[in-house]
């Protein structure tokens, strides 16, 4: 496949991003979208961007190629891995980690830092000043969706549920809800000022909510008229 091979150069140190593209300017346009983004898959350029700011970096075309693949993978034979930003050492066309040299060691790595941490749902919480050995006790207990627990005690930040919380994380920078849309709505017995603080509750979009307060399917989802 015919392209380019290019660079990213940081001019502070010299140090570099080796890659190929079919189109420079399209392919160019992504890295400084990603990079601004902060969404890039080359953690170390990343870092590196954010560290030294967008205007120490200059894209520059290598070469044109007849077979961007073949001479991408020549030129990485010939990387000083030291002094550039590519973590995989093969033309695959991502630094992700399984082409990482040392993805054994990155894994073992990942592995150990997951011991010892729990899932959102088997986290102790407390609930209007009774403790549960986990949300889907709690979901359990007070017969509640399980997205309905978890939401109030690890996401919502109305002032409301400022007795929810995961034991350990109490709430903090809550706030009040106002009325957006005029309509209170009453779900499961509990009453909200909006459809809107409704739909956040229990993690739906408006309309879902909408549907559900329409719908014979959920008696307890209930408009209260004004």
């Amino acid at each position: 496949m015919k392209g380019f091979i290019y660079t990213i150069t940081n001019t502070t140190n010299n140090e570099y991003y080796l890659g190929s593209t079919v189109d420079v300017n399209v392919r160019f346009n992504k890295h400084m979208s990603d990079l601004d983004g902060q969404r890039h898959h080359n953690k170390h350029l990343q870092s590196s961007f954010n560290k030294h700011g967008k205007d120490k970096f200059v894209f520059s075309i290598m070469y044109e190629s007849t077979d961007i693949k073949r001479d991408e993978q020549a030129e990485l034979d010939k990387l000083d891995y030291t002094m550039c930003y590519n973590i995989s050492r093969t033309a695959t066309g991502g630094d992700v980690t399984h082409n990482h040299p040392d993805v054994i060691a990155i894994r073992r790595k990942q592995s150990q830092a997951r011991l010892g941490c729990k899932p959102s749902n088997s986290m102790k919480v407390s609930i209007e000043g009774v403790e549960y050995e986990s949300i889907t006790e709690a979901a359990k207990m007070l017969e509640m969706p399980m997205v309905t627990v978890n939401y109030r005690c690890v996401r919502s930040k109305n002032r409301l549920y400022s007795d929810w919380f995961v034991i350990g994380k109490e709430k903090t920078g809550l706030v009040s809800r106002g009325t957006s849309n005029g309509h209170k709505v009453v779900c499961y017995g509990t009453e909200y000022s909006s459809m809107a603080e409704a739909a956040r509750d229990y993690a739906l979009s408006v309309s879902a909510m909408e549907n559900r307060i329409k719908s014979d399917n959920f008696p307890d989802f209930i408009k209260v008229n004004a």
